[in-house]
């Protein structure tokens, strides 16, 4: 087999149910289902503008025309919290959901005995009995009870996000990606027109974020491509990655290649002067992956961009070590992983860029092959930990990029320092008094994060805080000010430690500081026994306070 399918993009594919019960399993072309998706979706966004500023009667009417300004008003009431989460409830709350329209045995016949849909209802009110055994919940008192339980899919979140990350940990990621599909349509099922509003509601909020989130003009602002801008990108695509080795062939990545699979440039950003543009989001082994097309004086370079499960940041792939069956065995590192963490305006676009629709590359080709083809290949991790030791590694990066730090607060190692002696002093300190920009991510095994940057009080460095939604943070990364490379990363970089221990590590870096009461995966927690001890950390901490 080729690494090309005969799948095309026009396939139809499920609707995502944005019509109540009667969508779901309808089958409509793709790009009409979008179109019409994105139609609904504002649609419902003017409804609930209205409803929440001027009166909930206005859900029902078909459409409204709202005032000039009256979006915008109503955002920055999001941002502010002059709309709260018992608002967005008591919103909600007034949609009939399918139990009040239909009953509970209806919504029971609904669900069928689809052991995931099952599986999702079991956790919600038995817990791991009912995860384990989706039988238990066959019944109608079950779906009384999620009714009462959680009325809302505001209600539901923290179940769904705790049920997708017990999955996720125990499955690979064809699985994890059904069951995220499943759980689009049990809360079809469950709240019907509700699910959709909530929706719309949550685009709200992004929208409301990105407006008034602090991000400046100059970054991580994210624009559409127009279709002359496309075509000039992948006209002048330069693609500089090695062969991929697939069932004994090779395969050489082009741009026709990256059209074909739906990872043309879609949307565009600034790295100070220099123009970027990025294709949607796919999966590679699990990390978030983006095709970027950064401008050169020698056309738009394709780089591979992916976001790393440990510390939730974006970086840039320059080589790998292929593995078997087309997947990739090892992502290099560089001269350490610091250099290829890309810079916060890039982490913003590309947070941005990754909550849009994956795009289904996995029908076309395998996704590594994608990736990999960006990159530079080695053989095996031996030969090239031996070319980076003598400076020998290939591709623009290393011409491009210092071979040591700027800025170097210790290396990498599994021998750790005492937390307590983990700190920064003098003017390369942050200042937390001056927060220069801030976003909202996803990452695998943290879930939502909301990232901070503060500025050094020499101005030459900008650190990043992400917290979790138990307020929780750690360093995710520490930049220099230097010109951007044409691989969207820093020309200098800075080392930064055990000051970037992330909140989950691989029990091999963790030293004797993991926490085994707290296990996400592969990974042990790290904020009991050590990043809550980092000056670091509750100086930061302190400043929130």
């Amino acid at each position: 087999m080729g690494l090309f399918s005969k799948f095309e993009f026009g396939k139809k594919s499920e609707a995502s149910g944005n019509g109540g019960w009667d969508s779901l399993g309808k089958e409509v072309p793709f790009q009409q289902e979008q179109e019409r998706e994105q139609a609904n979706t504002e649609r419902q966004q003017r409804k609930i503008i209205a409803s929440m500023m001027y009166g909930t009667e206005w859900l029902n009417v078909p459409d409204v025309k709202l005032p000039d300004g009256a979006e915008d008003d109503f955002l920055e009431k999001l941002s502010d919290g002059e709309i709260d989460v018992n608002a967005e409830k008591n919103l909600l709350n007034s949609i009939k959901g399918p139990v009040r329209a239909y009953g509970v045995t209806k919504v029971n016949e609904r669900l069928g005995a689809d052991k995931h849909l099952r599986r999702i209802l079991g956790y919600a009110v038995a817990g791991d009995a009912g995860f384990n055994d989706p039988a238990l919940v066959l019944n109608e008192g079950a779906v009384s009870a999620f009714e009462k339980f959680f009325p809302t899919p505001i209600d539901f979140e923290n179940i769904r996000e705790s049920f997708l990350q017990k999955i996720q940990f125990t499955n690979n990621d064809a699985k994890y990606h059904e069951y995220v599909q499943d759980m689009d349509k049990f809360q079809n099922v469950l709240y019907g027109k509700k699910y959709e509003y909530y929706k719309s509601l949550q685009g709200l909020k992004l929208k409301s974020h990105d407006m008034f989130s602090g991000v400046t003009e100059s970054g991580g602002m994210l624009e559409d491509c127009t279709d002359a801008e496309k075509a000039l990108m992948l006209k002048n695509a330069v693609i500089d990655g090695d062969d991929f080795i697939y069932q004994g062939k090779n395969f050489k990545l082009t741009p026709d290649m990256l059209k074909n699979v739906g990872l043309s440039p879609e949307r565009k950003t600034m790295l100070g002067d220099m123009e970027i543009g990025l294709s949607g989001c796919f999966s590679v082994g699990g990390r978030d992956t983006i095709i970027g097309y950064v401008k050169s004086d020698d056309g738009y370079k394709v780089r591979g961009y992916y976001r790393s499960n440990s510390q939730g940041v974006w970086r840039y792939l320059p080589d790998y070590v292929p593995g078997e069956n087309g997947n990739l065995a090892w992502y290099g590192k560089g001269y350490a992983e610091e250099m290829l963490t890309l810079p916060c305006e890039m982490q913003v676009a590309l947070s941005k860029a990754a909550e849009k629709a994956r795009v289904p590359v996995e029908q076309k080709t395998l996704p590594s092959f994608i990736l990999a083809g960006t990159a530079k290949s080695w053989p095996d991790k031996a030969t090239y930990i031996q070319a980076m030791h003598a400076r020998a590694l290939k591709g623009d990066l290393y011409r491009e990029t210092a071979a040591t730090p700027e800025v170097d607060f210790g290396k990498v190692s599994t021998i750790k320092q005492a937390p307590e002696a983990v700190s920064i002093t003098g003017l390369v300190q942050p200042n937390y008094g001056k927060e220069l920009m801030s976003w909202g991510s996803e990452a695998k095994i943290y879930g939502r994060l909301k990232n901070r940057v503060f500025e050094s009080y020499d101005k030459k460095l900008k650190y990043v805080i992400s917290e979790d939604t138990s307020g929780r943070c750690f360093v995710s990364s520490i930049e220099t000010s230097s010109k951007p490379t044409s691989c969207g990363t820093r020309s200098e970089w800075v080392s930064g430690g055990d000051v970037e221990t992330p909140l989950y590590e691989y029990p091999k870096q963790a030293d004797n500081y993991g926490d085994t009461g707290d296990i996400r995966g592969r990974y042990q927690g790290m904020w009991k026994n050590y990043v809550s001890k980092m000056k670091i950390i509750q100086d930061y901490l302190a400043t929130k306070k």
